[in-house]
């Protein structure tokens, strides 16, 4: 096995690659075709970098260490709140991936801790889209069942990692609402040679693991199909490790969730067995 740099692969980049200044740019079905060709794409413009560097900076000057928490996972409404998660471990039970990561759950009908709520909006909607949904489907509240998690996610430098995965989970929940495909969308909000320098997002070829955000500036949209594997390696390892410190890779989600309810059988049946 070997890990693949995006510059060791710069015609493929450059195939999954898009440019895009609205979304009437957009040319869905090429990200189709590239996902189907390559297992992701990469569509940049529709965010401006100084936008997305002025996020982190709003997230940098607001964070504090103390919000953090541990989810207790029999309380299902608790992620539609505002939400400082911490995961240390997650071997067994819903979506079973080990990881560090804290998570800033960032509901759209929520206060905007962190003036983010348009910039989840425009992802969501770009989402629907590719998905082949109504523009504004799930945005501003619950539909089909479903709802949008806008979140951050935040790898800690000195060791943030998520283990080798593909998203079951979230992918059922798609196919119930009658998506035709499912498509996990990330925000890049950090850059790496910039703000972290070693590890970061990687999608499985083959017995290779391709490391995409080398390639990538803040501000780009990167889309895989959610059934490969994928995953997280580890954030600068080899610098010293601070929970307390918000420096690392820091990305951003807006996926559909199913919606349950505390009381909602299969959801206590997901939970057997949860430790994260």
């Amino acid at each position: 096995m070997a890990d693949i740099s995006a510059s060791q692969l710069p015609e493929m980049l450059e195939k999954a690659s898009l440019v895009a200044n609205s979304p009437a740019e957009v040319d869905f079905k090429a990200i189709r075709s590239c996902m189907d060709e390559f297992g992701f794409a990469r569509v940049s413009g529709l965010y401006s970098t100084q936008e997305i560097r002025e996020l982190l900076e709003r997230v940098r000057a607001r964070f504090n260490p103390r919000l953090d928490q541990k989810h207790d996972a029999s309380d299902a409404e608790a992620l539609r709140n505002p939400l400082q998660k911490v995961v240390v471990g997650g071997i067994t039970g819903i979506n079973s991936c080990a990881r560090l990561i804290r998570t800033f759950f960032l509901p759209l009908t929520g206060p905007d801790l962190f003036g983010s709520h348009e910039i989840f909006k425009r992802l969501a909607r770009f989402r629907n889209l590719l998905c082949g949904e109504p523009e504004n489907f799930a945005v501003d509240g619950d539909e089909k069942g479903l709802w949008t998690a806008s979140r951050i996610h935040h790898y800690v430098r000195g060791g943030g990692f998520m283990a080798e995965h593909s998203d079951f989970g979230t992918a059922v929940a798609a196919a119930e609402a009658g998506f035709d495909r499912f498509a996990q969308v990330i925000l890049i909000i950090s850059q790496k040679g910039l703000d972290f320098h070693s590890g970061g997002a990687f999608i499985r070829r083959g017995e290779d693991r391709f490391f995409y955000e080398d390639a990538c500036q803040s501000g780009d949209i990167v889309i895989y199909d959610g059934r490969i594997r994928h995953g997280v390696a580890d954030i600068d390892g080899n610098l010293p490790f601070d929970f307390n410190s918000i420096e690392g890779r820091l990305v951003g989600f807006a996926t559909l969730y199913k919606r349950f309810t505390n009381t909602d059988s299969q959801y206590r049946e997901l939970l057997k067995g949860y430790t994260g």
